[in-house]
């Protein structure tokens, strides 16, 4: 899949790995709260649609993708494959 959805990504500046999940327990606190202004940033980008279709395509392990943690993913793309 081209990624060429990403040079219009207005957060490029972001440094992704602050809304990884994959952190110690003692930063799950700041990690939640992280996630959930990820999501509510996601909410707003032109790119969303792309951002989520890449992250499901290459099964992304982490991360806030298209506005859904991996958890989300996971389930949304076993109700893609149930229609």
């Amino acid at each position: 899949m081209s990624r060429s959805w990403c040079r219009r990504f207005p957060y490029q500046w972001w440094d992704t790995h602050e809304f990884d999940p994959q952190r110690p327990v003692e930063e799950r606190i700041r990690i939640a709260r992280q996630h959930h202004k990820a999501v509510r940033i996601c909410g707003a980008c032109p790119v969303r649609q792309d951002c989520l279709e890449f992250a499901l395509e290459t099964s992304q392990p982490s991360n806030i993708w298209g506005g859904m943690t991996p958890k989300q993913r996971s389930k949304y793309k076993k109700e893609l494959s149930n229609v």
